[in-house]
């Protein structure tokens, strides 16, 4: 949120900077003065200057919004076109779901990501399940809204109405480029990328569909530990250049831990953070690391695992995430000693325990911190 804010402020006064070096330079061109130009930038009506600003800026950031929502949407429709089934929708830490027979909201959050839509693959092969589609659905429809916004701008007569059509096709455009070129953020792949990796590499596309069956047990309340052993047949000849398969080795970690298997889950982890140079996955990592150390009765190398910033995150993330929660209290309760706050931990996670998306992992986390009060 500080990030969205800070870029929002910087294209507001980019805006108005660049109005101001416009005049100034229009006035240039045209054989008038320095000084006129700026007597013409002066008598801009105080009116015009603020709203213009403010309208764009609102207009973008209305704008970025819809387009997140419009992306996911094509990414469901997408999926739904290419024979998959519902899963969940998310839109920042809001997630409808279905429960049974109906429609619920649950919380989750996830570094990086501002939306997610999940669905269940096909029953078919690995090989033959289509991704491309599914991956690319989004900025499809991202595209299709700034196309819709562009032509109602040729046409638009008013001056006010126009600023407000151009800013939000441009924040569709922004979405397009960051999502449709193939790229990583911070060794992340975007869906342009993912399409392209999972139409070239075999092994990628099946930890995918794993990874999305998984998804599906656990939001549906599978504990880790039981899930099927086939989905992990492949985890632990994996490439770390393939953050598809680094995911698969980290859910089947994740497994290891709920089965009380800590020797086994500890080495795991310790490889992803040696190995894997993805931010997000490294500090999941991390994460569920620490909590094995405390676990063992190492603090003291569970606490040197974060930085400051890290354990803000981790405190951020612990309102929609059991698992980091659960972090928590092995804190309190381990490290520091204060099983006050770590009962309060745990009730907390106890009453929000069906707002949850991954019903599994929290049914886990809330058997592991019962038990380390017992």
């Amino acid at each position: 949120m500080k990030k969205a804010i800070k870029f929002l402020l910087i294209f507001c006064a980019s805006l108005v900077g660049g109005v101001c070096i416009g005049v100034v330079a229009g006035g240039l061109i045209t054989g008038k003065g320095i000084g006129e130009a700026v007597v013409r930038l002066g008598n801009i009506p105080l009116v015009e200057a603020v709203v213009v600003p403010l309208v764009s800026l609102a207009s973008f950031a209305i704008g970025f919004v819809l387009n997140i929502i419009a992306h996911e949407a094509g990414h469901l429709v997408a999926g739904l076109m290419s024979g998959y089934r519902f899963l969940s929708f998310r839109v920042f830490n809001i997630a409808i779901v279905r429960d049974g027979g109906r429609l619920c909201t649950r919380r989750f959050s996830l570094a990086g990501t501002m939306g997610q839509c999940l669905l269940l693959p096909p029953d078919a092969p690995a090989e033959t399940i289509p991704t491309t589609l599914y991956n690319l659905g989004g900025v499809i429809v991202n595209l299709i809204l700034s196309l819709a916004f562009g032509l109602l701008l040729i046409i638009c007569d008013s001056p006010l109405l126009a600023i407000v059509l151009a800013m939000l096709s441009l924040s569709g455009v922004f979405l397009i480029l960051m999502n449709g070129i193939p790229m990583c953020v911070g060794g992340i792949p975007n869906d342009g990328m993912n399409a392209l990796r999972l139409r070239r590499n075999v092994r990628s596309r099946a930890a995918f569909v794993n990874l999305l069956q998984a998804s599906a047990m656990v939001q549906n309340g599978t504990r880790p530990r039981d899930l099927p052993q086939e989905l992990f047949a492949d985890a632990h000849d994996i490439d770390y250049r393939e953050p598809m398969q680094i995911n698969l080795l980290q859910c089947y970690a994740c497994v290891l831990f709920d089965r009380g298997e800590l020797v086994q889950a500890e080495t795991i982890y310790r490889e992803i953070i040696d190995r894997c140079n993805i931010g997000m996955m490294t500090m999941e990592a991390k994460c569920d690391l620490a909590s094995i150390l405390l676990i063992r009765g190492n603090p003291d190398e569970a606490r040197a695992l974060f930085d400051k910033k890290e354990m803000q995150m981790i405190q951020s993330q612990a309102k929609s995430m059991t698992s980091k929660m659960r972090l928590l209290f092995l804190f309190a309760l381990l490290a520091d000693g204060d099983r006050a706050k770590a009962e309060q931990l745990l009730n907390e996670a106890k009453q929000k325990r069906a707002s949850y998306l991954m019903q599994g992992e929290a049914a886990m986390d809330i058997d592991l911190m019962e038990k380390q009060l017992a």
